[in-house]
């Protein structure tokens, strides 16, 4: 998948088959390199955490539109790893992205319980 988000429409492409309305997709050409998008998305293919390499708390999300592919896959990782997860509801994979007033309505709660251990 690296390959394909190399150029601008390969991106696009990408984006589109995420259920990501033009509007969305054209901000997202805007804001993101898609060479530097590739680069990280090769360098974390096929990543796949154990549990012995997560040593702290963690907060996986992923949004209630999601492929079921996907979620399931973020979700079983999440568990193997001992991390907390939460369903945005209503986003999608890049629109979870987006929502930032969501994802902190729950991030800001995780660091907070879990500020003792920053020390």
């Amino acid at each position: 998948m690296a390959e394909a988000v190399e150029t601008d429409e390969g991106m696009t492409s990408l984006l589109l088959s995420l259920g990501t309305d033009e509007a969305a997709v054209a901000q997202s050409l805007a804001r993101n390199d898609s060479a530097a998008l590739s680069a990280a998305m090769a360098g974390t293919s096929g990543w796949s955490p154990l549990p012995d390499q997560i040593r702290v708390p963690s907060l996986w999300y992923t949004g209630s539109e999601e492929s079921p592919a996907l979620s399931a896959e973020v979700l079983e990782l999440a568990s193997r790893v001992g991390a907390e997860t939460h369903v945005i509801p209503g986003a999608s994979h890049v629109q979870a992205f987006r929502r930032a007033d969501d994802v902190l309505r729950t991030v800001r709660p995780f660091l907070d319980r879990h500020a003792h251990n920053a020390n």
